[in-house]
């Protein structure tokens, strides 16, 4: 019987036992698989190296995850639950982090079991780590599986280096945040009552192997060819009707006497060879284990092996002499060039009857091979670790912002609503340890209406020790573009709020009087002049009732000096003939009304009895400079309200 190792195609070797074998590593040989338990319950899978010397030599493939050690042998794994203080709708956070490192191999100590159980048990050498490679296809090399981890509500992310190790000791990292509810999803599977926890790891990769790929025997019984040649070619000669085919011979048999030149194309040996396996007088049996196109090759080069064999190749083409141009560069064999049958060979081959080729492919394929890891064992070994699993409230002043809370009076947010006042900016300073900050704000009628009463500033505390308090100072703008303080002094704030009261207060005075009789006392118009402090000065206020306009009742505002004391006022009334006439100042404190008494002086019953000269004086008072009254005031106040 014969084995065919090597197959010669035109000069070409094609490797039937190794074919495309990748160099410089062991490629293990899959029909010599072994495995071994450890003690510490470690399983251990290993395969022989393909075409071993008596003494095999085997790797292993990379067992179970585990989690990797830094160099002061502490587990590189961090579950850390978190909180602030504050809550999430006041920019508070919650949750957890988790970031794990994890490797494959043995160690030392590992290894060293392993060898001596190759050694004493299996009567081989241990190789070491087989060689792994990237797996085949679009398949990640590395990623994690977890319902947990894959939920977009409860994981805000997840982040994995991407990359399986493919050396024994190397890392791949994974991290991930959760919310609340995916850290407390997570942490219940780690308890000691779960069998896994919702995180594992996946590595994927390949080990290059040599595995059957095709079992198969050719058998050629030339004996029976050789009895049913006629028939063979009368069945041959009607499978070529209507071709262009006029051939009197079949392989070496011919239709009329011998010939000693057979020649044929290599279609027509093909085509041939092809015949006599349909109608089994070459016998093929072939298994394929594997699909690849490397095993279709394998089987052509069977039949060229078969066509080689029996047949002498025809020359090579002559060289092209350079002054010919290019032309062709080749000559296809395989379309018309002469094959010639070796007559003397074919008879040799056909005198033993019965010829039987065993073909036993092998090829060499990168496999793939997926190892896996749970969180849950990991865990267990890093609880001990206090610095592995953590929960942390988050409370770092470097990370705090302090809120300077600025709150606007209802008396001057109304006063900015009605225009008196048109605008009050706020300066913050704060003396820091990184430097003083600085900033400012403003209340409008826009900020009032968008966002009522309430306005702030923020700083960030950072490395701040300084015990200080921030300082503020307020300018205020009001009708007719009047700015006040012109130097605004800065006030030691507060860290819970500062309340924004204006410079000034708004105090409505009511002026009443009987129209019925001031018309008979010839009055048609009172008038109330209020004389008031307002930006530390003098300021002067008319109030007037007109008696024709039928209104006994005038109310208007005025807008003194908050805190000031009251104000002094004085009546002046147009009589019809006599003019106008002013009585004395008078004083007011938390009383804001004003009645108009008709003075005695210009009573109807006693008009003709006034003395001129107090007429007169009375005249001059409306006429002349009012004066400062308010240098009077405090006398005035001293005495009993009128």
């Amino acid at each position: 019987m014969l084995r065919i190792t090597t197959i010669i195609k035109h000069g070409i070797a094609v490797l039937a036992l190794l074919c495309l074998a990748f160099p410089g590593h062991a490629v293990l040989d899959n029909e010599q698989r072994i495995s071994v338990k450890l003690d510490d319950g470690t399983d251990v899978v290993l395969y022989a190296e393909a075409g071993s010397s008596s003494t095999k030599k085997y790797f292993y493939l990379p067992p179970r995850l585990t989690i990797a050690v830094s160099d002061d042998d502490r587990p590189e794994f961090l579950f850390m639950k978190f909180i602030t203080d504050a809550t999430l709708e006041n920019g508070g956070v919650s949750g957890a982090i988790l970031h794990f490192l994890v490797k494959w191999g043995l160690t030392t100590e590992q290894e060293a079991e392993l060898r001596e159980i190759i050694e004493d048990e299996h009567e081989g050498e241990l190789g070491g780590a087989a060689a792994m490679h990237a797996p085949v296809g679009d398949n990640p090399s590395f990623y994690v599986v977890s319902a947990t981890l894959s939920d977009g509500q409860m994981t805000e992310s997840v982040v994995t280096s991407g990359e399986a190790p493919l050396v024994p000791g190397g890392k791949a990292a994974a991290a991930a945040r959760l919310d609340s509810n995916g850290a407390q999803l997570l942490a219940k599977t780690f308890e000691e009552d779960t069998t896994i926890t919702d995180v594992t790891a996946v590595f994927n990769m390949a080990y290059e192997t040599q595995l059957p790929a095709a079992r198969g025997k050719v058998t050629i019984d030339w004996s029976h060819i050789e009895h049913e040649r006629e028939e063979i070619h009368a069945e041959y000669s009607q499978t070529k009707s209507g071709e262009d085919w006029y051939a009197d011979c079949f392989f070496i048999f011919c239709a009329y006497g011998k010939s000693n030149n057979y020649e044929y194309s290599y279609e027509e040996m093909h085509s041939q060879y092809s015949f006599l396996a349909d109608n089994k007088y070459i016998d093929f049996k072939f298994e394929e284990n594997i699909s690849d196109e490397r095993v279709t090759v394998i089987r052509e080069a069977f039949i060229n092996y078969f066509i080689n064999s029996m047949s002498i190749p025809p020359p090579p083409a002559p060289a092209a002499d350079d002054d010919e141009g290019d032309g062709d560069q080749g000559l296809d064999i395989q379309k018309g060039a002469k094959y010639t049958y070796d007559v003397t060979k074919i008879n040799t081959v056909i005198q033993h009857g019965r010829q039987e080729f065993r073909m036993d492919y092998k090829l060499v394929l990168r496999w793939p091979y997926q190892v896996v890891g749970n969180l849950k064992s990991w865990y267990a070994e890093a609880v001990s670790d206090p610095h592995a699993v953590q929960s942390v409230i988050l409370n770092d002043q470097f990370y705090q912002w302090r809120d300077l809370l600025f709150l606007l009076d209802t008396d001057a947010q109304d006063m900015i609503e009605a225009g008196e006042i048109r605008y009050a900016t706020i300066e913050v300073t704060k003396n820091r340890n990184q430097g003083r900050f600085n900033d400012s704000l403003t209340f409008d009628e826009q900020h009032v209406e968008e966002q009522g009463s309430r306005a702030m500033v923020t700083y960030a505390r950072g490395d701040d020790t300084n015990s200080d308090v921030y300082q503020y100072r307020i300018k205020w703008s009001f009708r007719g573009g009047h700015e006040y303080p012109e130097n605004a002094n800065w006030q030691a704030g507060s860290w819970e709020g500062v309340t924004v009261a204006a410079p000034i207060e708004k105090r409505v005075i009511e002026l009443e009087g009987d129209i019925e009789e001031l018309e008979q006392a010839g009055i048609t118009r009172v008038t109330a002049q209020v004389r008031f402090p307002k930006f530390g000065n003098e300021e002067e206020q008319n109030i007037a009732m007109t008696l024709s306009r039928g209104e006994p009742l005038i109310e208007q505002p005025i807008y003194l000096d908050t805190g000031a004391e009251g104000y002094v006022y004085r009546l002046i009334f147009n009589h019809r003939t006599l003019g106008r006439f002013a009585l004395p100042w008078s004083k007011r404190v938390s009383d804001d009304y004003i009645f108009a008494s008709i003075p005695d002086e210009l009573s109807t019953n006693i008009i003709e009895e006034v003395v001129e000269g107090v007429l007169e004086v009375a005249k001059e008072a409306v006429i002349a400079e009012a004066g400062e009254q308010l240098a009077k005031f405090d006398i005035l106040l001293d005495g009993e309200s009128s």
